[in-house]
């Protein structure tokens, strides 16, 4: 029974002094726990920038291609692609675009940044 009692002991000991070892290694860390935030918002800032940029060049490019589309069926002719195509489209690219807008909204409000 002393053994055992010894046993848990040294163990109690032993993880005491590794949690000494921790803290003291990773204070100077949490010390510079601004530093560090201020990296991780600016990081979350430029994912967001870029999401908009993704998100309005592939609009942009849609609309091209399908306004193309719609120029090169009425100029043949066979009318394969219509202006309700279009109007599609725009509608299309308005339901993505507001989801867009609205999640960088709730990123905002939720997450305590800005929208920038």
């Amino acid at each position: 029974m002393m053994k055992a009692l010894k046993k848990l002991k040294s163990k109690g000991h032993e993880a005491g002094q590794r949690l000494a070892v921790f803290l003291a290694v990773y204070t100077p860390l949490m010390a510079m726990a601004d530093e560090w935030d201020q990296k991780a918002v600016q990081v979350a800032k430029n994912i967001r920038l870029g999401m908009f940029a993704i998100g309005g060049s592939l609009a942009l490019l849609s609309l091209l291609w399908v306004g193309i589309g719609w120029m090169i069926a009425r100029a043949n002719g066979d009318h394969s692609k219509t202006f309700m195509d279009y109007v599609n489209q725009v509608i299309v690219i308005a339901a993505v675009g507001a989801a867009l807008i609205l999640g960088a909204w709730a990123w905002a409000y939720f997450g305590g940044g800005t929208v920038a």
